[in-house]
């Protein structure tokens, strides 16, 4: 089982523990890390905006990923939110072994 970590972005504080509380209560992630004052700079409608936003770190399977992506795009406030993985090539191997128990 292959596992992933994705990233994912929102304006304020209580919409990221929202999504967070939903996907882990859902079971489509295992975790979710919130970091917060992330400072971020983007095109958007023809302009440079820069912005303070609150990170999402959810760990998930490969399973999940069409899923997460899915949910993402629709609770999310933003038109076009950011959901953007990377494969997990390698790590403690309790942590992997809790994280697909979670996801069964």
């Amino acid at each position: 089982m292959t596992n992933f970590t994705y990233f994912c972005t929102t304006p304020t504080k209580e919409e990221a523990i929202k999504i967070a509380k939903y996907l882990v209560d859902k079971k489509i992630v295992a975790c979710v890390n919130i970091l917060e004052n992330i400072i971020s700079i983007y095109h958007w409608k023809n302009s440079i905006e820069q912005g303070n936003e609150f990170l999402l770190i959810m760990k998930t399977t490969e399973e999940k990923s069409k899923l997460l992506i899915e949910t993402i795009e629709k609770i999310h406030s933003y038109d076009t939110p950011e959901c953007i993985g990377i494969k997990i090539e390698n790590g403690s191997q309790k942590y992997l072994k809790w994280l697909k128990d979670v996801l069964k």
